[in-house]
Parts: structure tokens; C-alpha cells; sequence
């Protein structure tokens, strides 16, 4: 925590020292997620969720400036699962099977080093750490929801790394809108209780980024 702490005030004083304007963003768009790190965890598919929230790009020259931002990002995962209706003493209906997905809710805070190509600043890529904060899960059964309380055994925290390659339109002088490609791939087991085989609980997800910006 202490170290979090430190970084955000590094990245203030930084950011305040900067000579160029600051860039304000709104931005929306896909997520395509899945988990990893144990048996399985590899028997599930990716599938899509959105994402969303506000962005601060903050300039340090004309090739390379600091993003940060918050941002409602929804992890989802899915499998199909059979199950034996047998279990309801009904001898005319046979084994079948469900669709499940589960939906992990999060608030997420990058912080990406961001490089364009070109003095006209549109192709850009960035890179750097993102911190989530845990906030709630979601499980659909067949695409019904159902009350099926799993916040207990995550962890409050994930951290992994973000790589994003991006490009700039230019509207006019003071607005621009963005399209971006990002990966983060979660370096944390997000599992809070033991995972059989001593494996792990992570993340991934490739986030498919509109945004809309303006020069303050």
C-alpha cells in the first residue's frame, strides 16, 4: 500500500511539472476475457463483456506522455457444463447440459507509458501496470441470472501488465476521437481461497477501446 501510495504521488508531481496541456477522455468499448493458471481454469472459453470510464493523458514531450484513468471493467468467462437430471428421479429425461457464465466486476486504474510515431500524434502504443479493484461477480445460468453469491473466494486486489496499440482522428484543434487495441494479462491470483493442484486464479482480457478526448 505504501508503495502504491508513493507511485501516485510520483505520477502527480510529474504530471503537474509537465509544460503540455492535459487530455481528458471518455471512452466505452468490448472486453474479451478469460482466466487461466490451473486445470479448469483452461477448460473455459473467452467471451465478451464491455467496458468503460474517463482517461488523463498528460504530455511530458511530443512522442511520449503519461495515461491514467478509472475504468468499470467487466471480466467475463464461460463453459458448458453437463449435469444429470437423473438427480431429480425423473428416469425420461436424459443427461443434458448448461450454458454458465461468470462475470467478474472490477475497477481498474492504469497507469501506461504511451509513444507515438508520429509528431501529429495518432499511431500510438503504451504499456504499463493496471491495478483492479474487486467490486462484485455475476453468474448467468442459460442467460438467466442467478443469486449465486462468489465474492468470498477472490481477492479484493488484481494487478497485471497493460500493452495497447492505438490511433488518433483528428476532429479539430481541441477534439480528438481514438480507437485502441489493449491486452492486460493479470499477474495476481485473484483466488482468495486454495486452488486444487496448487494452481492459480488469473486474468486476461483484450479490450477493443473507443474513446473521445478534448485538450483542456
Amino acid at each position: 500500500m505504501k508503495k502504491t501510495i508513493l507511485l501516485v504521488f510520483f505520477l502527480a508531481n510529474l504530471l503537474t511539472q509537465a509544460q503540455n496541456k492535459i487530455i481528458l477522455s471518455v471512452s466505452s468499448g468490448l472486453t474479451f476475457s478469460n482466466i487461466r493458471g490451473n486445470d479448469f481454469a483452461e477448460e473455459n472459453k473467452y467471451d465478451f463483456n464491455y467496458v468503460g470510464g474517463i482517461g488523463i493523458e498528460k504530455p511530458i514531450n511530443n512522442k511520449i506522455s503519461i495515461f491514467t484513468g478509472l475504468n468499470y471493467d467487466n471480466k467475463s468467462f464461460k463453459n458448458e457444463i453437463y449435469y444429470d437430471y437423473f438427480n431429480n428421479y425423473d428416469p425420461f429425461i436424459y443427461p443434458n447440459k448448461v450454458k454458465v457464465q461468470l462475470t467478474l466486476q472490477y475497477l481498474t486504474m492504469p497507469i501506461l507509458f504511451r509513444y507515438y510515431f508520429d509528431n501529429e500524434s495518432h499511431f500510438y502504443i503504451n504499456s504499463g501496470p493496471y491495478l483492479g479493484v474487486f467490486l462484485n461477480t455475476t453468474a448467468r445460468v442459460d442467460g438467466d441470472k442467478v443469486n449465486e453469491d462468489s465474492n468470498e473466494i477472490f481477492k479484493k486486489v488484481d494487478f497485471g501488465w497493460s500493452l495497447g496499440i492505438g490511433k488518433k482522428f483528428k476532429i479539430n484543434e481541441k477534439n480528438k476521437l481514438s480507437v485502441e487495441l489493449r491486452d492486460n494479462l493479470g499477474l495476481q491470483n485473484i483466488s482468495d481461497v486454495p486452488v486444487q493442484g496448487n494452481g492459480t486464479v488469473k486474468t486476461n482480457s483484450f479490450n477493443l477501446i473507443l474513446g473521445y478526448e478534448f485538450n483542456l
